[in-house]
């Protein structure tokens, strides 16, 4: 008797969770909406625009934060807490401020509204992730082998290409997935 309480009472309380998700997928089920939104030629050319974004967000990203975060993990200098200070500063000012100051400049450089200027302000804002994650695997990379590719005559696109990001992909994978 009380496992059939017991049942009965979750079994309700199920309902009264689910029955306005239930209701809500229901109303959505307008098959006349979703034709016109797969039909439009608008979704797929913001879909391309946002491939677009990305692609580029991920190639300033890769330019710019794959080698400060090797030379980050790498070398140790007078004034590199400064510098890791300057690394996570997107992350402690609010990203409305950052925009703001960034758009005067995009103004001028004509990058308002451009695939180039959003994937500029997304790289602002996830750098940060993307440069820490980085550095992680490059902790874990051994110089050795780096030099034993200088020693074997590989120049350094193929050391890195050889090499070290075989070493260090899942961190790359986990960088790309955080931008």
């Amino acid at each position: 008797m009380k496992k059939l309480f017991l049942w009965v009472t979750y079994f309700l309380l199920s309902l009264i969770f689910l029955l306005p998700f239930i209701g809500i997928f229901l109303n959505s089920m307008n098959f006349k909406m979703w034709e016109y939104v797969l039909k439009s030629g608008k979704t797929y050319n913001s879909l391309m625009t946002t491939l677009l974004v990305v692609i580029i967000t991920m190639l300033i990203n890769f330019i710019i934060g794959t080698p400060l975060a090797s030379f980050m993990a790498r070398e140790n200098f007078r004034g590199k807490m400064f510098i890791e200070f300057l690394i996570i500063l997107p992350l402690i000012i609010p990203t409305m401020v950052s925009t703001m100051g960034i758009q005067f400049a995009f103004i001028k450089l004509n990058l308002i509204e451009t695939a180039l200027g959003v994937a500029i302000v997304h790289s602002v804002t996830t750098m940060p992730y993307y440069i820490q994650s980085m550095r992680a695997g490059y902790v874990t990379l051994n110089k050795d082998y780096i030099n034993l590719g200088k020693v074997l005559g590989a120049n350094a696109m193929e050391r890195f290409l050889k090499i070290t990001l075989p070493i260090i992909y899942p961190s790359f994978l986990v960088g790309m997935s955080l931008v």
